[in-house]
């Protein structure tokens, strides 16, 4: 649905009776005729209360009691209901369970705090992005543990490998020692009780200990007394014998410190990758930059799967509650246990522990809703979960970290139910193998039945074309060969789209999501990838339009990223996400929108129908050709006869932002006279001597016109259109504009020269943006203009003398707008906050007509313009 609009539906909400308030306020949340219809039929408990299992528990409130009413409802809720509301006519009150947020304003307030029951919609709130204080000082407890260790460890003969093996031990037996899996401080009691003060006896007790939690209690005979007390483990953690650092007084010291904090409040499903982050001397100082969030990684887990999942779960809680509905929550619960989930780049395992617990969270929700009761013993285990992870230690950590999610998991059925499966011994860890998946075969590493359930889900790494490593080449050459041709500049994520839709094709019972780099529904990208991959029997079924992938963890700037889920073609609904809304699409192509796979735009040398777009002009000279506003005043005062010779440099920067440059422009004709000047000649030697040093040949040979720039053979002594290559995603329109004769644009733009007014009319339209930002790459998230992909390729409407003449009005319109603020620069003009009413309504008029030239009736939407756009691209290449 549309979110934008949810505010102005809660303007009407807050003025109706209370007897309809809790429907209007779902139905402007987009809850479905049937549900609202269900829900006020369904009437109210005992209480007074409405309630949608998974949603809401709502009741109007008419007294003063509203404070204790909400307190009573918080206490009586379970887990399955999403918000608390407790409304009257001055006052909502309401908690989100999940989050544990409250909202408690006038009710008059409630469209200003819209955004509080968005996950309504399927949209969480940024909330849940906070880290847990406990994993941030869990994950520095171990840096500084594993620093104090390394200073003193004297042990030669210890690899990296078995030290990353060891503080795996050594969390999972701080975890145990606070979790009940040994008894209350077991751990570090027997540490502090048989091992000298000195630590010199440290690697002995714990290569002893390690060695007795890998043997069953009755197979113990003859063990140390200090060792016969703790359980037996198994599961594989304790198996291989590793070498064990030797201690020193001050890492014992240390170690015990480290053992003596709270490990109960740790959260495996990041806590891993923090972790993780304490083994690379690089990593370690900004620990916490390379986990992923838990949000972001609902973001794909979501419309993967659990969202149907939720939804079945839904329909059959609201079955008449008898033998029949236990039949069908068995059932439901049979297919949970079927279900595999499968990341093939799963570092430390988050994602895979996220499934894990929400689809343990959705069976302990099935068991809650049967009639006859039944025994609390999940049938959802960890050797359901399969991971692929290049580099040994992350493994490690993966399998340590579903250990501990499924001890939390148990813990958390007991608390609810009074029994649970025991944690003890450990049962398998999930399928993790450590290996290359670009090289590995998948249908090995998570083989699947026919009635089995397969989701591939994860977050693959991120290269483009420039940063890949040789390594990454030659696996991208491998996954490529006979599938793809081009394939030289995709950015490296796209190996597991290829191979991923390899693994699911011809199997309905197999979907993927990843999380990619944006790049790939963008430019070159969408030409070459997708064409491959949705010729065969799959489709996109949800896609997210790019956004930035992050977390709140230091240093992290983000990635800008997209996330594709791909199936085998079905009549299924079709969805994508937007940073404000979901909506329903009835084809998604590779650019993300609703429209045919054939819509692919293709680099072209020359334009449709319209005059030259060219690259400004390369200086390519150590800045020797360009000159500050200071030093062309200083110039032309010293030397005005050579004055002529000075233009001004506009680029992208220059002309948003109002900045001042100049360069020496130097024609063949003119550099006889050129070199009688000192400072010239001396500037052009030094431009000779950069270009002949360059290790590139094509620099190289222009050291033969030290005086020219590169790119130059575009410029005329006209006029000319600007358009920057570059400009901010945030602006409705990139600021373009008109440069007299004479000014040089630099290569940080694009130029027209001769250009009509109407053209630029055009260019500067809401039409013409939104091909921009559809068939572009993107400098992040920035627009990234390309003069071959961009202009070339739109398909400009043919024009009457009429139309070409309004067109130029509304040119000086938007022209006189801007002259109008001339004390802003185009900058401040078209950031969206300070943009001036009189420039808005000038594009605005120009956005209509350009409209009309498309369609005399203009459109309905953006995808109504994008899918005009495009036929008529169609047409044009035919």
């Amino acid at each position: 649905m549309d979110i934008t609009n949810i505010s102005r539906d809660l303007e009407e909400v807050i003025k109706l009776e209370k007897e309809d308030f809790l429907f209007g306020l779902l139905t402007a949340y987009g809850f479905s005729n049937t549900t609202v219809k269900r829900t006020r039929l369904n009437g109210v408990d005992i209480f007074g209360r409405y309630s949608i299992r998974g949603k809401v528990l709502f009741r109007w409130c008419e007294s003063e009691d509203q404070d204790d009413l909400f307190n009573d409802a918080i206490e009586e809720a379970s887990r399955k209901e999403r918000f608390i509301v407790i409304a009257s006519s001055s006052r909502i009150i309401a908690k989100d369970t999940k989050l544990s947020t409250i909202l408690d304003v006038p009710l008059s307030s409630l469209p200003d705090e819209y955004e509080f029951f968005l996950p309504w919609t399927g949209r969480e709130r940024v909330e849940i992005e906070i880290e847990s204080p406990a994993d941030v000082k869990a994950a520095q407890e171990m840096a500084r543990l594993f620093e104090e260790i390394k200073k003193y460890d004297k042990n030669t003969e210890i690899s990296e490998r078995d030290f990353n093996i060891f503080l795996t031990r050594v969390l999972f037996c701080f975890f145990a020692d606070d979790t009940n899996i040994f008894k209350n401080n077991q751990f570090i009691n027997s540490i502090m009780a048989n091992t000298a003060p000195d630590g010199s006896d440290m690697h002995i007790f714990l290569d002893g200990l390690f060695d007795i939690l890998d043997i069953p209690e009755n197979k113990r005979a003859g063990a140390k007394p200090c060792y016969k007390n703790f359980p037996y483990v198994n599961g594989g953690l304790f198996t291989e014998k590793v070498q064990i650092p030797y201690f020193t007084k001050a890492s014992r010291k240390k170690f015990i410190e480290s053992g003596s904090i709270d490990w109960s409040a740790i959260n495996p499903d990041i806590f891993g990758s923090m972790f993780q982050t304490v083994i690379s001397e690089e990593q370690r100082h900004a620990l916490g930059q390379h986990y992923t969030s838990v949000p972001n990684i609902m973001k794909v887990l979501n419309p993967l799967f659990l969202d149907d999942l939720r939804e079945e779960l839904d329909k059959l809680s609201e079955l008449p509650m008898n033998e029949n509905r236990d039949k069908k929550l068995t059932t439901f619960r049979e297919k949970l246990s079927k279900i595999r989930v499968f990341d093939p780049a799963c570092g430390s395992g988050n994602f895979l522990i996220i499934a894990y617990k929400e689809l343990c969270y959705l069976e302990m929700d099935a068991l809650s809703l049967y009639f006859e009761k039944q025994m609390p013993f999940l049938g959802i285990h960890l050797d359901s979960f399969y991971g692929i992870e290049i580099d040994d230690f992350p493994c490690e950590i993966a399998r340590l970290s579903l250990w501990l999610a499924e001890h939390q998991i148990n813990r958390e059925c007991f608390e609810k139910f009074g029994n649970s499966n025991p944690t003890l011994p450990l049962a398998s860890a999930g399928n993790i193998i450590n290996g290359n998946a670009l090289r590995l075969d998948w249908n090995r590493v998570c083989p699947a039945n026919i009635d089995d359930i397969v989701y591939v889900c994860g977050n693959p790494p991120f290269a483009g074309h420039q940063t890949k490593t040789a390594e990454q080449r030659i696996d991208q050459e491998f996954v490529f060969r006979g599938n793809i041709t081009g394939t030289t500049d995709l950015d490296f994520v796209t190996c597991w789209f290829v191979k991923g839709c390899n693994y699911i094709r011809n199997n309905p019972n197999k979907r993927l999501g990843f999380v990619a780099t944006n790049s790939i529904i963008q430019g070159k990208h969408v030409g070459v990838l997708w064409p491959a991959i949705l010729k065969q029997s799959e489709e996109i079924f949800f896609g997210y339009e790019s956004f930035k992938w992050k977390n709140n963890a230091r240093g992290n700037a983000g990635v800008t990223v997209t996330i594709i889920g791909i199936r085998n073609k079905t009549n299924g609904k079709k969805q994508i996400y937007s940073e404000d809304a979901v909506r329903l699409a009835t084809n998604i192509n590779g650019y993300l929108i609703d429209g045919v796979d054939s819509y692919i735009v293709l680099n072209n040398e020359t334009p449709i129908c319209v005059p030259i777009c060219v690259m400004g002009a390369m200086a390519i000279d150590g800045g020797n050709l360009i000159l500050s506003l200071a030093e062309k005043d200083k110039f032309n005062h010293e030397f005005p006869n050579y004055a002529y010779l000075v233009h001004e440099l506009i680029g992208a920067d220059e002309f948003i932002k109002g900045k001042k440059r100049y360069c020496l422009w130097i024609n063949d004709e003119d550099i006889e006279f050129a070199l009688t000047n000192i400072e010239i000649t001396e500037r052009i030697n030094n431009v000779r001597q950069l270009r002949e040093n360059s290790t590139r040949s094509s620099t190289r040979k222009l050291a033969r016109f030290p005086w020219q720039f590169d790119l130059r053979d575009g410029y005329k002594e006209a006029p000319a259109i600007i358009i920057p290559r570059v400009s901010s995603e945030s602006r409705a329109y990139i600021p373009m504009g008109y440069l007299s004769a004479g000014t040089v644009i630099s290569d940080s733009s694009f130029a027209i020269y001769d250009a009509p007014e109407w053209l630029f009319s055009i260019l500067t339209s809401k039409m013409h943006m939104l091909w921009v930002r559809t068939v572009s790459g993107k400098l992040e998230t920035r627009l990234r203009y390309s003069n071959t992909l961009c202009y070339n390729t739109f398909p400009f409407p043919s024009l009457t003398d009429k139309q070409k003449e309004e067109l130029k009005e509304s040119c000086f319109r938007i022209l006189d707008a801007r002259e109008e603020n001339y004390e802003m620069t185009l900058a401040q003009q078209y950031n969206p906050e300070t943009m001036p009413e009189v420039l808005k309504a000038a594009h605005d008029a120009n956005d209509l007509l350009v409209d009309r030239l498309f369609r005399r009736n203009g459109f309905s939407s953006d995808g109504d313009r994008l899918n005009e756009l495009f036929r008529r691209y169609n047409e044009n290449v035919g």
